[in-house]
């Protein structure tokens, strides 16, 4: 989601958080659902046809509150294929320079 977007979603959830903070605010409710699942619940549904929500839900003893509901669409093949090479060759690169600086470790110990 881009900031354009966040607009009509802000609207529509009457959000009371600018586009800068809708992150941190779903990263902290992620932890919530994680570290708290008796107060707070993340629920990710997916329909038939590939769209999904996620809705946080905070529970406040006497009624469940609707706290936010994220949106997902199916991404094209391509897309995924693309996002998952990019990481899996990130991954990759790390994984290069720490044997390389392990090695250089083990050589520079060995020789002290």
């Amino acid at each position: 989601m881009d900031e354009s977007g966040f607009g009509s979603v802000q609207e529509h959830q009457k959000l009371m958080v600018e586009f800068p903070e809708y992150a941190p605010v779903l990263t902290r409710m992620l932890n919530n659902a994680i570290n708290e699942p008796s107060n707070f619940l993340a629920m990710f549904v997916v329909d038939s046809d590939g769209v999904a929500r996620l809705d946080f839900i905070q529970n406040m003893e006497y009624k469940f509150v609707e706290l936010l509901s994220c949106h997902f669409v199916v991404s094209p093949d391509d897309v995924v294929r693309q996002s998952i090479l990019y990481r899996y060759n990130s991954m990759k690169v790390r994984f290069v320079y720490l044997a390389a600086f392990v090695l250089c470790i083990h050589v520079f110990d060995s020789q002290g």
